[in-house]
C-alpha cells in the first residue's frame, strides 16, 4: 500500500489527520524505508468533539510544514498548551532554533 500525495496548487502540502492507526503506522513505516517523504500524519484516537477540536487548534497553530514533515504524531501530544509546545519544539529541526 502506498500512501500518494496530491499535488496542490503552489506546491500546499497537508498533512493527515486519521484514526486508522493501523494502516498509518504502516504506511509511515513504509514511507521511512523507501526514503519517501510525506507532509505528516497525526493518529487521533476517538475522543468527543470539543476536546478533538481543541488539540486540532494546538497542532494547527504549532505545526509547520518543516516540523511536520516525515513526522508520526499522535494528536494526544497536543492535550494541554504546554504540552503541545514541548512537543512540538522537541520536533523542530535544531537549524530552526
Amino acid at each position: 500500500m502506498t500512501l500518494r500525495f496530491s499535488p496542490r496548487p503552489h506546491h500546499v502540502r497537508r498533512l493527515v489527520v486519521t484514526n486508522n492507526i493501523h494502516d498509518f503506522v504502516e504506511l509511515h513505516c513504509e514511507h521511512a524505508r523507501s526514503g519517501e517523504p510525506h507532509p505528516g500524519i497525526i493518529l487521533a484516537l476517538r475522543t468527543d468533539p470539543s476536546t478533538l477540536v481543541q488539540k486540532l487548534e494546538r497542532a494547527a497553530r504549532l505545526l509547520t510544514a518543516a516540523i511536520a514533515a516525515n513526522q508520526l504524531m499522535y494528536l494526544d501530544s497536543f492535550g494541554s498548551e504546554e504540552a503541545a509546545q514541548s512537543f512540538a519544539v522537541s520536533l523542530t529541526p535544531a537549524s530552526d532554533i
